[in-house]
């Protein structure tokens, strides 16, 4: 995250003889070298800087990191108009929430950890990184650093009071696990959103981030799953021949769709998806058989996105595509995803920016 030093805190650490100053000095050494082994963006103004510099309670190391800063700081004042959250260290007991920035009291900061980063499995991580990189390429002074820490579905709850007794910040991503824009989120953002609920007092920087669509399997092109589980391309043929964006954010592409859901279909969800349904009939691949609570019509594996992605953030970014004019043709009716991946690598950036590994701190 992008975090300041407060000048107050500065002039706090000056004064060698002051009330708790060795353990202020314990927890600026630590964001320094937090700033150093790329966990978060470190910042403060020149007076600061200047008071910093000449404190020799700070280490070695910390020198180091505040000359950087000194030589770099044009570059890293940019990023605080950037950043859509970020915070300040104070000295004062009581940390307070003033519009998007949080101010922390240094006695509530021991250690500045890595942020965490809360999705519902390895893959889901990996996936959300890859779109901050398809955005941000080149990587020369900065980067995004996150810790992923899976929930697996219904740990969710668990994982975030565990964040909390440890104190670190964190960024949790979860699917909406709509079936329509309208409906209702599913019980993996209701356990989420009722532990932040318990720890409401508590101020630590966090977000709990709902994607804009079911799950993530919606948020990647449609057409680029055929190669990946061929035995589902007639359905996928369906979904690109008649769905509306509201049908491409929200379709259970991944699992399919069941018998029990066609049977309690009301207008608004017929509406969307019953000339799919009737395509899958002609096209004999819906299931009469299924059971009430099995799938007629399959979606596509839980490994297809992964399988489909890899290769597709390899080989492309958001720069080349664009000046080759590929975007239109490869999102086609799914150009919403553009935005939304924006937005997903916005909030990787504000949790979770650091130093590039290509930063030399001694060049």
């Amino acid at each position: 995250m992008f975090i300041e030093i407060s000048k107050e805190l500065a002039e706090l650490i000056s004064q060698e003889y002051s009330t708790g100053v060795s353990q202020i000095s314990d927890a600026i050494n630590s964001l320094l070298d937090s700033m150093y082994k790329r966990k978060h963006i470190v910042m403060l103004n020149r007076d600061a800087l200047f008071i910093l510099k000449k404190c020799e309670s700070l280490s070695l190391s910390s020198q180091i990191v505040l000359q950087w800063i000194e030589n770099h700081y044009y570059d890293i004042n940019a990023i605080k108009k950037k950043v859509a959250i970020s915070v300040v260290l104070i000295p004062e007991v009581q940390s307070y929430i003033q519009g998007n920035v949080y101010y922390l009291s240094i006695f509530a900061c021991e250690e500045f950890f890595q942020t965490e980063l809360l999705t519902e499995n390895d893959d889901d991580c990996i996936f959300y990184k890859n779109i901050y990189s398809f955005f941000n390429p080149s990587k020369k002074v900065f980067d995004v650093s996150l810790h992923n820490n899976p929930f697996y579905g219904g740990n969710v709850a668990a994982r975030i009071k565990s964040v909390y007794e440890e104190k670190k910040f964190f960024l949790c991503i979860v699917d909406s696990d709509k079936e329509y824009s309208a409906d209702a989120k599913g019980s993996t953002y209701q356990g989420a959103n009722n532990e932040l609920k318990e720890h409401k007092d508590e101020i630590l920087p966090h977000d709990l981030y709902v994607l804009n669509v079911r799950e993530k399997e919606n948020l990647f092109p449609f057409h680029f799953y055929k190669s990946n589980c061929s035995e589902q391309n007639k359905f996928i043929d369906s979904i690109l021949m008649y769905a509306t964006e509201e049908v491409f954010r929200f379709i259970k592409i991944k699992e399919g769709i069941k018998i029990k859901r066609i049977k309690e279909a009301d207008s608004v969800w017929d509406s969307l998806y019953g000339d799919i349904i009737k395509d899958c009939k002609r096209k004999l691949i819906y299931i009469y058989t299924a059971k009430d609570d099995e799938c007629c019509i399959k979606g596509i594996n839980s490994r297809a996105l992964k399988r489909a992605s890899d290769p597709f953030f390899s080989n492309n970014n958001y720069n080349s595509l664009q000046e080759q004019t590929k975007l239109d043709t490869i999102f086609g009716k799914q150009s919403f995803i553009i935005e939304e991946w924006k937005e997903i690598a916005h909030k990787l950036f504000d949790y979770g920016c650091c130093l590039s590994r290509n930063v030399n701190f001694l060049a």
